[in-house]
C-alpha cells in the first residue's frame, strides 16, 4: 500500500496550523445535549447553507463573495464537501486534483492549498464549515485498508483549526458500519477529539441515528429531499431519542430546484425550515444553482428563500433564552397537524416566557394559553415569514384558550406569544437582517 510521505504530511500540518492562529475554540454540544454552544459555552444557533462545491469549483474571490453573504444573512455553518460532489478525482480550476494518481492516502498539496484558504476566509466571516471527508460516491476507492489514514491525515491537518465540523456520506444501512468504522478511527485519531462529528446519510430520505448509540456521534444529520412530509417525524423522532443528542435536518429540496417536476417556490423552503425547528432541529438551507454552480450561483445568493432564513432565524433567537424551546403539540387546543405537506406546529419554553406557533395548515387555530406561566398576560403577534412584517395583536390574558386566525392573503405565519413578565420586544415593524 502507498504511505502518505512523512514529511510532506508533517509540511501540511505545519501550513495548517498557521491558517487560524488565535481563533475562538471550535463550537460544542450543550450540557443537556439539545443544541450547541460556542467556545464560552455561550449558545450557538445552528443555521446552514449548502455550498457543496465551496472548495473545488469556486474560485477564491468567489469565495470570498459566497462567505460574506451567508454572513450577512444570519448563516452560522456552511455545508462543504472536501472533494466536492463526485467520485473525489475531479480537479478544482487551477486543474489541482485531491489526490495523487487518485489514491486517498496521496493526497496533493496544491489542493490544499486553496482549502486552506477558503477556510481562513470562512473563519474571517465567523462561520463555522461542516466538511464532508467521505462520500459514497467514492465507491472502490475508499476501502478498510486505507480509511482510516485518510480521515487521520484530513482531520490531523486541521486539528487546531477552530471553525470546523467533521461528517461523513455513507449509505444508512448496516453494510455501511465497517467503512465508517474506519473512517471515524481516523478522525478520532487525526483529530483527537477537538471538533464535533456527525453523519449525513445519503441518498434521501435517512438520519444518521441508524448509529445513534456511538458515542462519537456528536449530534444526527437527516436528509428527506423532496419527502417534505418526512420533515416532522423523522426530526421530532431524532429529538426524542435518548441519550439527547441535537437534531439537524440539513437536506430537503433546494430553492428553485425542480424536485417536483417544477421550480421550487420560496413557501417550500420556508415550510421545511420552520417544520424542523418546531420538532426541535436544527436547519440546513440549499440553493439549486449554488451546489450545482449553475450560471446564476450569484444572484441566486440573494433569492428570497435564503433572505427568508434571516428572518426565521430572527424569529428563534429573538426568543428570550431560545435554547429553552421544546416541541409541544399540545399547545394547541385544535387546529394542529402533523403529517402531510401542509403542517401546524407549535413549541414552547420551558421557561414559560413564551410560546410559538408555524400555521401553514389551517388558518382556524384554538391555543392553549396556560403555555404562559411566567405572567397572567401576555402579548400576540403575527410574524410574516415571507416578507418580516409583524402584526400586533392584542395583550392577551394567559388562562383559557384563545382562537386565532392567520391574517388573510398570508400563505404561512407565525404566532408569536410572550409574557409580560418584562417589557416585550414585539412592536411593529419588521424583522430583518
Amino acid at each position: 500500500m502507498n504511505r502518505i510521505r512523512p514529511l510532506l504530511n508533517i509540511a501540511l500540518i505545519c501550513a495548517a496550523a498557521n491558517l487560524l492562529e488565535g481563533a475562538p475554540g471550535p463550537i460544542r454540544v450543550s450540557e443537556n445535549g439539545r443544541y450547541f454552544v460556542d467556545a464560552g459555552g455561550k449558545p450557538f444557533y445552528f443555521l446552514a447553507d449548502t455550498q457543496w462545491e465551496l472548495f473545488r469549483r469556486y474560485s477564491l474571490e468567489d469565495a470570498k463573495s459566497i462567505l460574506e453573504n451567508r454572513k450577512a444573512k444570519g448563516f452560522t455553518v456552511v455545508m462543504v464537501m472536501l472533494t466536492g460532489v463526485g467520485p473525489g478525482t475531479e480537479p478544482n480550476l487551477a486543474g489541482e486534483r485531491p489526490w495523487i494518481n487518485q489514491d486517498p492516502v496521496s493526497p496533493n498539496p496544491a489542493y490544499f492549498e486553496h482549502v486552506d484558504a477558503v477556510i481562513r476566509l470562512a473563519l474571517e466571516n465567523d462561520l463555522h464549515l461542516l466538511i464532508g471527508i467521505y462520500h459514497q460516491t467514492y465507491g472502490k476507492r475508499m476501502t478498510l485498508d486505507n480509511a482510516r489514514q485518510w480521515a487521520a491525515w484530513v482531520t490531523s491537518r486541521y486539528r487546531d483549526t477552530p471553525n470546523i465540523l467533521w461528517t461523513l456520506y455513507p449509505k444508512a444501512n448496516e453494510s455501511s458500519r465497517p467503512l465508517i468504522t474506519r473512517l471515524v478511527e481516523g478522525i478520532q485519531e487525526g483529530d483527537r477529539g477537538n471538533h464535533l462529528i456527525s453523519m449525513h446519510p445519503d441518498p434521501s430520505p435517512a438520519s444518521s441515528s441508524f448509529m445513534h448509540a456511538e458515542r462519537w456521534l456528536n449530534f444526527n444529520s437527516i436528509q428527506v429531499w423532496k419527502d417534505l412530509h418526512l420533515i416532522y417525524p423523522m426530526t421530532a423522532g431524532d429529538y426524542g431519542k435518548s441519550p439527547p443528542k441535537p437534531a439537524t435536518m440539513l437536506e430537503g429540496v433546494y430553492e428553485a430546484g425542480e424536485e417536483y417536476g417544477f421550480p421550487i417556490a420560496p413557501l417550500h423552503v420556508r415550510r421545511e425550515a420552520y417544520y424542523t425547528c418546531l420538532a426541535g432541529g436544527f436547519h440546513g438551507y440549499g440553493h439549486n444553482h449554488s451546489w450545482r454552480v449553475r450560471p446564476g450561483w450569484r444572484a441566486a445568493l440573494d433569492d428570497p428563500g435564503a433572505r427568508q432564513m434571516t428572518i426565521l432565524r430572527n424569529v428563534f433567537t429573538g426568543l428570550d433564552e431560545w435554547w429553552t424551546m421544546i416541541p409541544d403539540q399540545a399547545v394547541f387546543n385544535r387546529g394542529g397537524n402533523i403529517q402531510g405537506d401542509t403542517l401546524n406546529l407549535a413549541a414552547r419554553s420551558t421557561t414559560g416566557r413564551w410560546l410559538v406557533c408555524y400555521l401553514a395548515g389551517e388558518r382556524e387555530v384554538r391555543i392553549n394559553m396556560s403555555g404562559i406561566t411566567a405572567s397572567k398576560e401576555a402579548s400576540a403577534s403575527w410574524i410574516n415569514p415571507a416578507t418580516g412584517d409583524r402584526l400586533a395583536i392584542e395583550i392577551l390574558p394567559t388562562s383559557g384558550t384563545r382562537e386565532f386566525s392567520r391574517p388573510a392573503g398570508w400563505a404561512d405565519a407565525v404566532l408569536e406569544v410572550r409574557s409580560l413578565d418584562k417589557p416585550a420586544q414585539d412592536s411593529p415593524g419588521k424583522l430583518r437582517g
